[in-house]
């Protein structure tokens, strides 16, 4: 396992296996920015947005194999999720 001048994970392996590994960035905030798994060969990045007044998490855009999703959340005034968006999909998240 690696990890940064402030105790952050930035990367680790299954077992010392090669093919199972994964890779973490933050941001000046400490905030996850980015990460890249390998598993078994198949590699998977992804990066994370987040509000520049409130570190909240607004979305990410992962790709994996050649495909690429990208997901984008909304919150209300309270700072509730209150929505969700996955390319042609939109989902409002149930409580309880």
């Amino acid at each position: 396992m690696g990890y940064d001048s402030v105790g952050r994970i930035t990367s680790f392996d299954v077992a010392g296996n090669i093919s199972n590994t994964a890779g973490f960035g933050y941001d000046a905030n400490g905030n996850r920015s980015s990460s890249t798994r390998v598993v078994n060969g198949l590699s998977t990045s992804r990066s994370d947005t987040v509000g520049a007044n409130n570190n909240r998490l607004t979305g990410f855009s992962q790709t994996t194999g050649g495909a690429t999703t990208s997901v984008v959340y909304g919150y209300n005034a309270n700072g509730d999720l209150t929505a969700m968006a996955c390319a042609a999909t939109a989902t409002t998240p149930r409580v309880g």
